[in-house]
């Protein structure tokens, strides 16, 4: 396991104080849970540890500071609440596999899913906003409080047309819902996901697929949602039928059309966030959970690409 360190800059030692707790007992007991240690040198907070426990602790480390530094007599107790992440209450299983939040937006999200009918989320790779979409359908589906999931993606992203592509229409589609299937895998394990797959409880459709069906009962989710035009945003939204719950996600920064077409989701953005039941959550660099570099490379290219 790849070891790291990582400095935050302190204002002054009684926020150092707050923050490892009277006799280090924060920085103890995240040392005994994460394998994190937290030192002290020269007003700077310095945390040490595996890569992704590393980044876990430093969103809260900051959640903290900022929180501190507008109430400095903040309790001890909520400090430590915080740093522990025993206020994340959005947790849950699927088939036995443990899914957690790594950070207060995963949480938000989480939330958002499983309360609203249709939610709008964006965020740049690696912030959690598939995995956790698919795992929320899979708790639904495991709850029967859905029949199936219908899995959509706009899949003509580099001017190739699916008829030039080997093979029948699902080798065809299959790449580009990988990551969606990855996703199932890892919750179900692959003999249940072929079973589900196979007797059509859980479906892959691309995008042109969906004109004039209505899905009842259903968990619907558009992925990489910034590449499909208004008319196909207005299309994918509008098959929601009677007890349906659908997530669309997307990185408008990451958008693949050409340069004179409006973004479907960023467009729906705009028209839909006032209306009532539908949740709109904006993930953001503090909540990537993959290798750090991801997100100094994301904010390198910024508007680039």
């Amino acid at each position: 396991m790849i070891e790291e360190q990582i400095s935050i800059p302190l204002k002054n030692s009684n926020e150092a104080l707050k923050l490892l707790g009277v006799g280090d007992k924060n920085a103890k007991k995240l040392k005994r849970k994460f394998g994190v240690r937290l030192s002290i040198e020269d007003n700077e907070l310095l945390i040490k540890g595996n890569t992704v426990n590393t980044e876990i602790i430093k969103v809260r480390l900051k959640e903290v500071i900022k929180k501190l530094r507008n109430d400095m007599d903040m309790h001890s107790n909520i400090v430590e609440t915080i740093l522990m992440g025993d206020n994340n209450n959005s947790s849950f299983e699927v088939n036995s596999e443990k899914v957690e939040p790594k950070s207060i937006g995963q949480s938000q999200l989480i939330d958002k899913i499983l309360k609203d009918p249709l939610v709008l989320v964006t965020g740049p790779a690696g912030t959690g906003k598939t995995f956790l979409t698919v795992a929320c359908a899979c708790k639904l589906l495991e709850e029967g409080s859905i029949e199936r999931i219908i899995l959509c993606r706009p899949v003509v992203e580099a001017g190739e047309s699916l008829g030039f592509l080997p093979g029948d229409i699902d080798s065809k589609v299959f790449p580009y819902f990988r990551p969606l299937h990855d996703s199932l895998v890892k919750l179900l394990g692959f003999p249940a996901t072929k079973r589900m797959f196979d007797s059509g409880v859980i479906e892959m459709a691309p995008l042109a697929y969906m004109r004039g069906r209505t899905l009842e009962n259903s968990f619907l989710i558009l992925d990489e949602a910034q590449n499909t035009t208004i008319a196909q945003m207005k299309m994918f939204l509008t098959r929601m039928g009677k007890g349906s719950k659908t997530v669309v996600t997307g990185d408008p920064s990451q958008c693949d059309l050409p340069k004179n077409k409006i973004s479907g989701l960023t467009h729906s953005l705009n028209i839909l966030s006032k209306i009532d039941n539908i949740g709109v959550i904006g993930l953001k660099g503090a909540d990537m959970v993959r290798h750090p570099l991801v997100g100094k490379i994301d904010k390198a290219f910024g508007a680039e690409c």
